[in-house]
């Protein structure tokens, strides 16, 4: 016997009345968070969370950050950088610029990044992802948990 086919497309249109909107939603909140996002903010990672305490008390562990790709840092912006040395973005703040490298250093840590995640003779423009313009705090706590238990 089976479904009539009257009612078999009951059903599915059905389905696409409840699901429709959410899974729109959620096609809605993939395309702002990994394409339009990153194209007005000029970086690839505009939204991050903070995952070490090397920032204390300026940004925690949890905070969410909102970074900027720029033409130019200064001393004193807080930047998210890559280093061959260290496999996870870094989020530090530049404390000095010599010879077109940029010296970093996180708040709360003793050292500068030179010589220890960063190379010896610092960092540059192309190492950099962006700067931090906003905080929110806490909001991303629930993600660090998460990547705490499945990754480690």
């Amino acid at each position: 016997m089976g479904i009539p086919p009257h009612e078999e497309r009951r059903s599915e249109k059905n389905l696409v009345r409840e699901w429709g909107p959410t899974l729109l939603a959620l096609l809605l909140i993939y395309l702002v968070l990994n394409v339009f996002l990153p194209v007005v903010m000029s970086t690839r990672s505009p939204l991050m969370v903070v995952v070490s305490e090397s920032m204390v008390p300026t940004l925690n562990i949890g905070d969410i950050i909102v970074v900027k790709g720029e033409d130019n840092y200064s001393i004193n912006d807080i930047v998210v950088y890559r280093s061959p040395l260290y496999r996870k973005p870094i989020v530090h703040r530049i404390i000095a610029i010599k010879d077109g490298h940029y010296i970093t250093k996180g708040d709360h840590n003793a050292f500068p990044d030179p010589g220890t995640i960063a190379p010896a003779g610092g960092i540059t423009k192309k190492d950099i992802q962006g700067k931090v313009i906003f905080v929110i705090p806490k909001l991303g706590y629930p993600k660090y948990i998460i990547s705490q238990i499945f990754v480690g």
